[in-house]
């Protein structure tokens, strides 16, 4: 009858609607995630960051929870790239992104800060606790891209920060460790150093190893 075929019409005309929309979001999703990840180290990027660290400092502040955030810079990468090519620069930043990866919690969040600069973000963390992580991850990359048959000697400087007196937004931690690590630059690189956790004892930035 009538009625039959325009009921049959109508779910036909709402699937394919259903179907569409279904499939925008699907293709939204998609690009929301790339747009939040990096496309070389399939690493969340600095947009993602930023949006991850206000979410996390809000809460940690909240609940007083601990809540440490780690800089990574690649050490001589520059001479890397010059003496090698931007391809095996590339496949340093792959690998490395890897080990970063294989070194977190299931907690933490690892991000490609920009260029050959990465960042951490570890949940429920301490500070001590964020410096052995780093020690760790620093020790690892080492014995990657250092032992036995090595074509190519990568090391990494660490900065570690942490939510505390004088340290109390996101910008202050990304601050705090952006500082720690130009300090471990300075002192010699491949190295941890540990943010003081009182902007004023700046002089009391240390090294771990």
């Amino acid at each position: 009858d009538m009625e039959g075929e325009v009921d049959v019409a109508l779910i036909e005309t709402l699937a394919i609607h259903a179907g569409a929309a279904i499939e925008a979001a699907r293709l939204h999703l998609r690009s929301e995630e790339q747009a939040q990840v990096d496309a070389l180290t399939r690493l969340f990027n600095r947009r993602r960051l930023d949006a991850d660290l206000a979410q996390e400092v809000a809460r940690a502040s909240r609940y007083g929870r601990p809540l440490s955030f780690i800089m990574l810079d690649t050490d001589h990468f520059k001479q890397l790239n010059d003496d090698l090519g931007h391809q095996k620069g590339d496949e340093v930043l792959h690998e490395l992104a890897t080990l970063l990866r294989d070194g977190l919690r299931i907690t933490d969040s690892a991000y490609r800060y920009g260029g050959e600069e990465f960042a951490l973000m570890l949940r429920e963390s301490t500070i001590l606790d964020a410096a052995k992580g780093a020690e760790r991850i620093r020790s690892r990359i080492e014995q990657r891209f250092g032992g036995p048959g090595t074509k190519v000697r990568v090391t990494a400087s660490f900065g570690v920060a942490a939510l505390g007196r004088g340290v109390e937004t996101a910008e202050e931690l990304i601050r705090a460790a952006d500082h720690a690590l130009y300090e471990a630059k300075q002192a010699g690189r491949n190295r941890v150093v540990v943010a003081a956790d009182d902007e004023r004892s700046r002089a009391a930035i240390r090294p771990i190893a």
